[in-house]
């Protein structure tokens, strides 16, 4: 069982938590990091764009990506939310046993 992390943005700390909320009664996560005050510049509808957001930062399992990404995808405010899932080269035993004790595998 591989253990990644998933970045997602939010527009605020009520999304993020509440998103955060979602992730971890649902097991699809064992903990979110929740990291306020980035800035975030980028394209959107042709034009460059400047917002302030909050970071999720999803600790999960690969079996579970697409149960998380429905997730996001059902509970965030944007049109196009986004979700980065990057693999982990090396996650210390106790944490990833951890983090696998508490998450759901279905």
């Amino acid at each position: 069982m591989n253990i990644v992390l998933i970045l997602v943005t939010c527009p605020d700390n009520a999304v993020a938590h509440d998103l955060s909320n979602q992730l971890l009664q649902r097991r699809e996560a064992a903990c979110v990091n929740i990291i306020p005050g980035i800035s975030s510049v980028y394209w959107w509808e042709g034009e460059v764009e400047s917002d302030s957001e909050v970071l999720l930062v999803i600790k999960t399992t690969t079996e579970l990506i697409s149960k998380a990404e429905q997730t996001v995808t059902n509970y965030h405010p944007y049109d196009t939310p986004e979700f980065v899932v990057l693999s982990t080269q090396h996650v210390n035993e106790q944490y990833a046993a951890w983090l696998i004790n508490n998450v759901a595998i279905a």
